[in-house]
């Protein structure tokens, strides 16, 4: 038999993804197309620490790894964003749009590597895409360093 510790009530309409913070302490939850609420939760009191509609579809979430915020990546339909918890308000969720190049249509995947070795020494973000492609972006400069194209016959191309 399972406890239950803490009800999370917010999303009416379902949940489509959740993700939680590194420490373990916030847990992100984005609503369904019906009802596209992202919410901030704090785990231990179960209560929201903030929330925001969003515009745009998000089809995958990923936590990246800063010990000082909770900073988080949504990718979908056309879009990529990175949030934050407003740290003059604490209430607030801020999110960039991040422009994307060559105009990457469905953006269905995402991942972050925390570290890189040299020569780029950063963290990064694997966008994967609807095509089969993956387009390699930086945080710490807000760049999109590679694309690779999706796998024709065993071989992947880099550009």
């Amino acid at each position: 038999m399972i406890d239950e510790v803490n009800r999370l009530s917010c999303h009416a309409k379902g949940i489509s993804l959740l993700a939680f913070s590194h420490n373990s302490k916030q847990l992100v939850s984005v609503g369904t197309e019906d009802e596209p609420l992202i919410v901030v939760w704090d785990v231990e009191q179960g209560s929201v620490v903030t929330s925001t509609i969003n515009t745009g579809s998000v089809n995958d979430i990923s936590i990246l790894s800063n010990p000082d915020e909770l900073i988080f990546a949504t990718v979908g339909n056309q879009s990529f964003k990175m949030w934050k918890i407003d740290p003059e308000t604490m209430e607030d969720l801020l999110y960039l749009d991040i422009p994307l190049v060559d105009n990457e249509s469905n953006l269905t995947a995402i991942a972050s590597i925390n570290s890189m070795p040299a020569p780029y020494n950063c963290s990064i973000l694997l966008l994967g895409d609807s095509e089969g492609g993956i387009v390699v972006y930086t945080p710490e400069s807000n760049e999109f360093i590679a694309k690779i194209n999706k796998v024709v016959q065993g071989s992947i191309g880099l550009i």
